[in-house]
């Protein structure tokens, strides 16, 4: 293999769930600073020396590809880089599925490049497509820890590994990722039980979720085994790390998940549109030996079972993976202690839900969904100090990948989905970014696909306020709020797109395009006054829905009097709902009538969520009713920390996902209204 930075990978190893290993031995003569530029198709583990070094890939789109470079010093002698890379063979929430490829090149920090011989083999410890952990992710891991080669990972391994090849068709990355350094950090979990199991149900291959959960815990009768159950404090992503003494043949696994179930772990993910395993397996080899999972997973309980007869010494860590460290910004303060802990749990939300992008859900997805990134966290990452870069980076892959009309995509770059109102919500969140840091590039980059986007959206409307049958769009507004409404309007999407109209007319003033903005205000004045002859038809402003009242209001389209009895109207609204009124239904269940609908909606649509609350609140600050605002956040929020929660779960309930940074938005409140009246 040539000395210059290419792609590769083995031959005939393409299948899906393989994992392969390669490593490099290399002398340094003077010992000094380096940088290793590496990226990869699928997830893979760097060592040096043994050592963890750094993992990836950070997510792209196959025709952006970049690479991460993490600095490091190297003392003269010989050194030894090792990688394990995992080759999932299906498209996830991360990335798409794409010709397997893993690259690296090492160079002083002059640019004097390293020359690596790398070899590889397929590490056939690892079974292969035993389950999927969920169809938005990849596989769990099913290793026989005995069969890895021992010490591959350092200096004088001998062993007769391929030579490795170019990977014709793979991403050459050319461009270093924008981003800083994503973090490790240690911590030690806490003990929580521990006892002897008994097995209940054999075949473990045929569904390992089901043979983990029907375990008995602490049986009457002799055991099979050991467990344990650990806290972690809160949802998190990240890798445990194990070391176990046990005899060759013991089986170990590992389960996850948010919340305990009538006091135990089921590793089942909760919504995941299919079978899910939030779990992985090991046979394990003789005396003392190290497990550590290669793919991240995301949980607050880990639940720990040796299936053997001779009980089993352990010592857990856990590794944390955030683009944010613990000590985040703690700047907030008042006297209020229930309002600065609700303050610091959405900086913890959002922690952990931040790596190489601004994610839905650790546990879930770990999928980087548009509303994520342009609504809440961009202003609550700001309002605890945190680097924003990984939030430009998400609003320029969402143009990279954009359907063919041009409207933004609001799930990527991996696993792809369109929304109507998230795209709105773009426009809106590349102006914020602009006024946060004063980036004009972004603002010049993206303004043609900002004005290809609206204007397909704009499309949708023509002479009405009801898409029209070329809209084939999620037009997500709230989980409390259907998507098809018997009477055909659509005004809330509509009141999402007028704020975007507007947006794009600041976006024209910024960069002077003054045709622009005379083209943009003759077409809204018209439209405008079609939405004010239908109201009326309509019976006014009251015939208005909660959501509609809300965003009408955001996008400023109201008379004063109007807003009082809007404002009024909200407010007995929010009252009426859960948990503000502690004896109304929570928000119910997912359910999905294909007929009458194309997406999930509620059992119970008449509800609040904190997502909204995000559009809703400011509201009320904004208008001298700040002491309202401050009350729903004492309630709703306070409703969350007494069940028990340590991040903010997706509704106001225990029976969604326990950890969206969606609903961290009284982190930017209070730090944008409470300090400004202190």
């Amino acid at each position: 293999m040539n000395n210059h930075p290419i792609s590769f990978w083995l031959s005939d190893v393409p299948q899906p769930d393989i994992y392969v290993a390669f490593r490099s031995e290399f002398l340094i003569t003077k010992s000094k600073a380096f940088r290793l530029r590496h990226c990869g198709s699928s997830w893979y583990r760097i060592w040096l020396d043994g050592e963890w070094l750094d993992e990836g890939p950070c997510r792209f789109h196959p025709e952006n590809a970049e690479y991460q470079e993490p600095a490091f010093m190297l003392k003269q002698g010989r050194h030894c880089l090792a990688v394990l890379c995992h080759n999932i063979g299906y498209p996830t929430r991360m990335l798409l599925d794409q010709v397997p490829f893993f690259f690296a090149d090492l160079r002083d920090n002059q640019g004097t490049k390293v020359a690596l011989k790398w070899t590889g083999r397929q590490m056939n410890a690892y079974d292969s497509q035993v389950r999927r952990i969920s169809p938005q992710l990849g596989w769990m891991e099913w290793c026989d820890i005995g069969q890895l080669p021992k010490g591959w990972k350092l200096s004088g391994f001998e062993a007769h590994w391929s030579e490795v090849t170019e990977s014709e068709g793979a991403a050459q990355p050319k461009r270093a990722v924008d981003l800083p350094q994503i973090e490790r950090h240690s911590i030690i979990p806490t003990l929580i039980g521990m006892g002897r199991l008994q097995n209940r149900f054999f075949y473990e291959k045929d569904d390992p979720t089901l043979s983990f959960s029907l375990r008995a815990l602490n049986p009457e009768s002799e055991g099979d085994g050991s467990w344990w159950r650990y806290d972690l404090g809160q949802v998190r992503l990240g890798c445990p790390e194990l070391v176990i003494n046990a005899q060759a043949g013991d089986r170990f696994e590992i389960g996850w998940s948010e919340m305990l179930y009538d006091g135990r772990v089921i590793p089942a993910i909760n919504a995941s549109l299919g079978q899910s395993a939030n779990l992985d397996h090991y046979i394990l080899g003789d005396g003392t030996q190290i497990i550590e999972p290669l793919t991240p997973r995301g949980g607050r309980f880990l639940e720990l079972h040796h299936i053997g007869q001779t009980p089993a010494q352990l010592e857990l860590r856990f590794h944390e993976r955030s683009l944010y460290n613990p000590n985040l910004s703690t700047a907030f303060q008042c006297d209020d202690p229930l309002l600065q802990r609700i303050w610091q749990t959405g900086v913890d939300t959002l922690r952990a839900c931040a790596e190489d992008a601004i994610i839905d859900n650790p546990t879930r997805e770990r999928g980087q969904w548009l509303g994520d990134v342009a609504n809440v966290g961009l202003k609550v990452a700001a309002a605890c100090g945190g680097d924003l870069r990984v939030f430009a980076r998400g609003l320029r892959q969402a143009v990279k990948c954009a359907n063919a009309d041009g409207v933004v995509a609001a799930l990527f770059p991996g696993q792809r989905a369109h929304l109507s109102s998230f795209a709105l919500n773009w426009v809106d969140a590349c102006l914020e970014y602009f006024q946060l840091t004063n980036d004009r590039d972004l603002l010049d980059n993206l303004f043609p696909a900002a004005q290809k986007n609206l204007s397909s959206i704009e499309q949708f409307f023509e002479n009405s306020f009801t898409p029209n049958v070329r809209h084939q769009m999620w037009d997500f507004i709230d989980w409390g709020y259907p998507s098809h409404l018997k009477d055909g309007r659509n005004f809330a999407l509509y009141f999402h797109f007028v704020s975007a109209f507007e947006a794009l007319k600041r976006w024209s003033e910024i960069l002077h395009r003054e045709n622009e903005i005379e083209t943009l205000r003759d077409r809204q004045d018209g439209r405008t006054f079609r939405f004010n002859e239908q109201l009326k038809l309509l019976g006014g402003v009251h015939s208005l829905r909660f959501h509609e009242c809300v965003l009408g209001l955001r996008a400023g389209l109201f008379l004063p009097e109007e807003k009082e009895v809007l404002l009024d109207r909200c407010e007995s609204y929010i009252r009426s709902c859960f948990p503000m009124d502690p004896d109304a239904p929570d928000i119910g269940v997912f359910t999905i009538d294909m007929q009458a609908s194309p997406v999930p909606f509620l059992s119970n649509p008449n509800t609040i969520t904190p997502y909204f609350l995000h559009f809703a609140l400011p509201l009320f600050f904004e208008s001298g009713r700040g002491e309202f605002a401050l009350e729903v956040i004492r309630n709703c929020w306070g409703w969350c920390l007494s069940q028990g929660l340590t991040t903010w779960p997706e509704f106001f309930s225990l029976r969604g996902s326990h950890c969206h940074q969606w609903s961290a938005c009284p982190t930017w409140l209070l730090s944008r209204y409470l300090s400004a009246q202190n």
